[in-house]
């Protein structure tokens, strides 16, 4: 079933979930954050991948967000 098939009360929830997980996870320290580049000890492989599951998760909130602000204009009348 898609995301949109879902009725908007169902849609709210879902999205309330999304965002609560997406606040956990990048509330969470990085291993490598706080390490210096040049220390032996920074992994640049840890830090793309870090990076790139954060933009991941921007994204998806920014998607949910839209979806979000598009359901609330039809629900006033917008289109």
């Amino acid at each position: 079933m898609k995301f949109e098939d879902y009725s908007p009360e169902i849609q709210a929830k879902l999205m309330e979930i999304g965002n609560a997980a997406a606040d956990a996870v990048e509330s969470q320290e990085s291993p490598a954050e706080g390490i210096p580049e040049d220390s032996p000890n920074f992994s640049p492989e840890l830090e793309l991948s870090r990076l790139i599951n954060r933009r991941k998760a921007e994204l998806e909130y920014i998607d949910a967000r839209i979806a979000q602000m598009v359901l609330l204009m039809h629900e006033r009348g917008q289109s």
